[in-house]
């Protein structure tokens, strides 16, 4: 997935600030810098592409520190949602006045939350994942083939070309690559 800081500067006096545009990107410190989940291997995303302005794009193969990290936040997250909305999802459905609507609706929408908070999480770890890779690969892009919910993007590296997968909409790689100096022939 893509991540990505903007730094604003305000008028005279302000100082720097960070925002974050979650609708379209996700966080990072670089504002150069954009991460995405990616995998050279069948369907999952074991690695992270990242694209930087103006060098080379990389694979990266998070060390195992980071990956611990990202599943202790990724528990802690679950569990803080399970004991602490959940008995609130409960006493709201118990109380509503509606016995046999309101229990269902509670149910449904504590497990699409459930999902929703670690798919956030899981967008949001790419940072941590990053840190400190366990290999750093450089990478030349050479193409993209969309696939809708995940793009193939056709790359070298030391010679070997290669092909990897990555998470989310072929508008949002283009947006990555635009900014920082990649572009792909149409499709």
């Amino acid at each position: 997935m893509l991540a990505s800081y903007r730094q604003h500067e305000g008028g005279p006096g302000d100082f720097h600030r960070q925002s974050y545009r979650a609708e379209t990107l996700d966080s990072t410190v670089d504002q150069d810098r954009f991460l995405f989940r990616a995998g050279r291997e069948g369907y999952t995303y074991p690695e992270v592409l990242q694209i930087r302005s103006g060098a080379a794009a990389q694979i990266l193969m998070p060390s195992e520190q980071a990956k611990r990290r990202t599943r202790i936040v990724s528990t802690f997250i679950a569990l803080a949602y399970v004991f602490v909305v959940g008995p609130l999802i409960g006493l709201l459905a118990a109380f509503s006045g509606f016995p046999i609507v309101a229990p269902i609706v509670a149910v449904v929408g504590f497990f699409v939350g459930l999902i929703g908070i670690l798919v956030w999480w899981d967008r949001m770890s790419l940072p941590l994942l990053a840190e400190n890779p366990r290999s750093i690969r450089d990478i030349e892009l050479l193409g993209v083939q969309s696939f809708g919910t995940f793009q193939e993007i056709r790359a070298r590296a030391q010679g070997e070309e290669l092909r990897i997968a990555v998470s989310g909409s072929r508008g949002r790689l283009e947006e990555a690559t635009r900014k920082a100096g990649f572009v792909f022939p149409s499709a």
